[in-house]
């Protein structure tokens, strides 16, 4: 009867401690309200963590490029245009776990013109050339204001 009490004790202790039914914490993410998964640059993307269980640390890993954080839920500025993953990982005394978040950020478009002759008199019938790229886009819209109306 003594040894089924000092299991009794033991047991009551692992349980009042948390240790006998330990779990390693769920990674989860998701997008911050007020942000874009997919942007221009520089894109400026707000990660949060939606993780379960006990949680003593989170490491953040944006690929390519390297950026790290142990915020829970980290802000960050991307300025090279790309396919990107964010990579989080929560750890406690059981383990850990991690899951990916998956996001683009998209090149601007570069507008570009030559215009001959640059000069002469009234009425002056202009060439204008395009040379504009699209950046990440398959196309572009034009908007001309030459400021007479």
């Amino acid at each position: 009867m003594r040894l089924n009490k000092i299991y009794f004790w033991v047991i009551s202790i692992l349980l009042a401690s948390g240790k006998l039914f330990a779990q390693a914490p769920v990674a989860g993410i998701a997008l911050q309200n007020g942000f874009k998964q997919n942007d221009c640059s520089p894109h400026t993307i707000g990660l949060k963590s939606t993780s379960t269980g006990t949680i003593s640390s989170y490491s953040w890993s944006i690929s390519p490029g390297g950026t790290t954080s142990t915020l829970q839920n980290p802000v960050l500025t991307i300025v090279n245009a790309g396919d990107y993953t964010a990579t989080l990982t929560v750890t406690n005394a059981s383990g850990s776990s991690s899951a990916t978040y998956n996001f683009k950020v998209y090149a601007n478009p570069t507008a570009a013109f030559s215009a001959i002759p640059l000069s002469g008199c009234a009425p002056l019938e202009v060439d204008f050339t395009n040379s504009s790229t699209t950046g990440t886009s398959s196309t572009l819209n034009y908007h001309w204001n030459f400021g007479d109306g």
